[in-house]
């Protein structure tokens, strides 16, 4: 299974690698320097993109944990419903994709 479908489609956008990581982890909380770690991108980006998908709505604060911030899946918010859904559903076709491109390069 991919952790990345939405990075994938989107040739490793960090948003999309940061939004992959949180639907892959729908439940759990992270700082935001976990979710630098987890999602394999720099902790200046996570800092720069947290705010926007807030904003949108597809992540949310869910509480401060001595000095740091936690922030999880807005699972309410249905445009994040969605993108997990699209993220789900294009892992089994990138898979595929993939398999399909390794078998014409080994001919």
């Amino acid at each position: 299974m991919n952790k990345e479908p939405l990075a994938s489609l989107f040739r490793g956008s960090a948003i999309a690698r940061i939004f992959d990581c949180l639907a892959a982890h729908r439940g759990e909380e992270f700082s935001k320097q976990a979710l630098a770690k987890e999602a394999e991108v720099s902790w200046k980006t996570v800092w720069q993109e947290l705010p926007r998908l807030e904003e949108l709505g597809l992540i949310k604060h869910t509480r401060t944990n001595g000095s740091s911030k936690l922030y999880a899946l807005n699972k309410s918010d249905i445009a994040a419903r969605n993108l997990v859904k699209l993220s789900l559903s294009l892992d089994p076709l990138l898979h595929m994709l993939m398999n399909i491109i390794e078998r014409e390069s080994g001919d």
